[in-house]
């Protein structure tokens, strides 16, 4: 006998298509934060590994020249903070007479030698006043050759970082920079700087190693910085328009170059200069979170959570040289500074 009912085509119903959907979903739910762990854990390994790399050329410099580089070579011809222009931060042999960033003095020892070279040239070894940042021209910027100040350092930028670190002001090409060496306690913007300073790196510091008494192993030297606040807009606006000086090459101002424990790690304190928030241009911080990376001037890298006042006197206290009131009396600089 033939059967003459049809066969049922078997697949998914609407209801079990939807149920797969909404499973697979789920288990994407789960997954993605645990990429994003994986990814900000590599991030973070990164900067580690940088601050490191940072941390050997310092010290392979301070061996050259028994000495830490300063901050910042600048006489009072660029320079915007009181205690270059008035004489509290002067130029000593054999720098007199030359402008060029902390970044700029380590390139030999961050493998960039050839970078170095070009910018000296270009610059009259860094003496030539009337051709400002000559190594940097924008119609140039892709050539080594001819503005190696423009060229992005990738050892010197946090893969965190979700801007691009480009910018352009007049007729330079500026790369912004990740990590920047710690002044001291001081706020580093220039309406509001004092001195003495009292960490390891100022304008024209020549701080030995002799002169740490903290011991280098409890001094942070240098420390991540974020361009990001997602706490204030307006603060977070002005950092981008206005951060151009918070590039590798550039020199002339403590807020450009320079962070301090001000305030806490990751603050979002505005209280100078509101609503651009002056105090937020010193301060240590990064996009990872919970905290940042500093590097501490025995070369170890440490992941620090300082981020309430409460641990504030913590953090401050590791950002001097040589314990709360340094300054004049400290002997172990090169020549006197003050």
């Amino acid at each position: 006998m033939i059967n003459t009912r049809q066969k049922r085509a078997h697949g998914f119903t609407l209801i079990e298509l939807l149920v797969v959907i909404a499973i697979i979903a789920i288990l994407i739910g789960l997954l993605l934060p645990a990429v994003q762990k994986v990814r900000e854990a590599a991030a973070r390994t990164k900067c580690t590994n940088s601050l490191k790399q940072v941390g050997l050329a310092v010290a392979n410099y301070e061996s050259a020249y028994g000495y830490y580089p300063a901050a910042y070579y600048c006489n009072n011809f660029y320079a915007t903070d009181p205690p270059v222009l008035y004489g509290k931060a002067p130029q000593t042999s054999p720098d007199i007479g030359r402008q060029y960033s902390i970044w700029t003095g380590l390139l030999p020892y961050l493998e960039q030698q050839n970078l170095y070279n070009a910018m000296s040239s270009l610059s009259g070894q860094f003496t030539d006043p009337s051709n400002q940042y000559v190594y940097t021209n924008a119609s140039t910027a892709s050539d080594p050759t001819k503005s190696p100040g423009s060229q992005k350092l990738s050892l010197l930028i946090c893969p965190s970082e979700p801007f691009d670190m480009n910018y352009t002001y007049k007729t330079y090409q500026f790369i912004g920079v990740s990590y920047c060496p710690v002044q001291g306690t001081q706020d580093t913007y220039y309406k509001y700087v004092t001195y003495p300073y009292d960490g390891v790196f100022y304008p024209n510091s020549r701080t030995r190693v002799a002169g740490v008494t903290d011991g280098l192993s409890n001094t942070i030297y240098f420390a991540e910085r974020s361009y990001t606040d997602p706490g204030n807009p307006t603060t977070q606006n002005a950092i981008r328009t206005n951060s151009v000086g918070w590039s590798w090459c550039t020199y002339a101002s403590t807020q450009d170059l320079l962070l301090s424990s001000e305030n806490p790690i990751n603050s979002q304190t505005c209280v100078k200069g509101a609503p651009y928030c002056d105090d937020r241009y010193s301060t240590i911080g990064s996009n990872h979170t919970g905290g940042a990376n500093t590097l501490f001037g025995d070369g170890s890298v440490h992941f620090l959570t300082l981020t309430s006042t409460g641990q504030l006197q913590t953090l401050q206290a590791l950002t001097t040289r040589a314990g709360p009131t340094n300054g004049t009396t400290n002997p172990q600089e090169v020549s006197p500074q003050y």
